[in-house]
């Protein structure tokens, strides 16, 4: 038997056992994907809560009319018409969020998955190899070659899409997103105060009872001095989400997708094969 038949048996024997081989991590890599995501996906949970606890103390707040007496003359205003605007941007910006989380969730189950079917990707494109040195089909060693290389890819995918992410994160949106949760963290903590508000499915009745006049005055007065700080964090956080949740690991996957599409349909390996003969 010549020594490419050999190795030929080798690859097909060995390629075995890559389907028994357990996940393996990739130094650097995997440890700051990880990190990236453990990372994002905390931070987004406690923007999450926060924007939820300003709707929730909005919504009590809103259905409540105050009197005011501009000059000595006694009028009334709605507190909704003061509080709409922010609770409907609070609302679509808290669903931003949610979609988040997801994404970030999906993601983390992607790179597992990629640690899990790497091996078994990989031992299937040996054993295409092994059998074209044992059998000298053309198709088997295109097939084992391109199996080999996706493999790499659907490894890489994650954990490269993660590093990008984290770098973007740190030289474009880090001080201004630390900043935007920030001040939301602390608007809300300030309107929430240090009583309870009524639970939101409450009836309006039990809602007044739970938050006196003078209290519900000062917390809107509060809301609207602070509304355009609120506007500019949530569309400061809003970009960041976007970006890093939405657009680059879309693009990162159309990119792999396109890497994938050329080593099926485009890549030559007339070099390589000509090494192996």
């Amino acid at each position: 038997m010549d020594k490419r038949k050999i190795i030929g048996a080798v690859l097909v024997l060995s390629s075995l056992f890559f389907f028994f081989l357990p996940p393996a991590d990739l130094p650097f890599f995997d440890t700051e994907g990880e990190e990236y995501f453990k990372e994002s996906t905390k931070k987004a949970v406690l923007t999450y809560a926060s924007v939820r606890g300003i709707n929730a103390v909005i919504s009590v707040l809103k259905d409540s009319q105050l009197e005011i007496a501009p000059a000595g003359i006694g009028a009334s205003i709605a507190v909704g018409q003061v509080l709409d605007p922010i609770d409907d941007l609070i609302e679509r910006f808290s669903l931003l969020v949610l979609v988040s989380i997801v994404s970030l969730g999906v993601q983390k189950v992607l790179l597992v998955l990629g640690k899990t079917v790497f091996f078994k990707i990989l031992g299937t494109g040996a054993f295409f190899v092994g059998l074209y040195l044992l059998t000298n089909r053309q198709f088997m060693f295109a097939a084992g070659v391109k199996i080999i290389l996706i493999a790499l890819v659907v490894r890489l995918l994650l954990p490269v899409s993660a590093l990008v992410n984290g770098g973007i994160y740190e030289l474009v949106f880090k001080e201004k997103v630390e900043q935007a949760e920030k001040e939301l963290s602390d608007v809300f903590s300030t309107i929430k105060g240090k009583e309870d508000f009524p639970a939101e499915n409450s009836s309006f009745l039990d809602k007044l009872k739970g938050i006196k006049y003078e209290e519900i005055k000062e917390k809107v007065l509060f809301l609207k001095e602070k509304s355009s700080q609120i506007v500019n964090g949530i569309i400061t956080l809003s970009v960041a989400f976007v970006f890093q949740t939405i657009l680059i690991p879309v693009f990162l996957l159309w990119v792999f997708y396109r890497l994938i599409l050329w080593i099926i349909t485009g890549f030559s390996l007339s070099g390589l094969q000509k090494r192996l003969l």
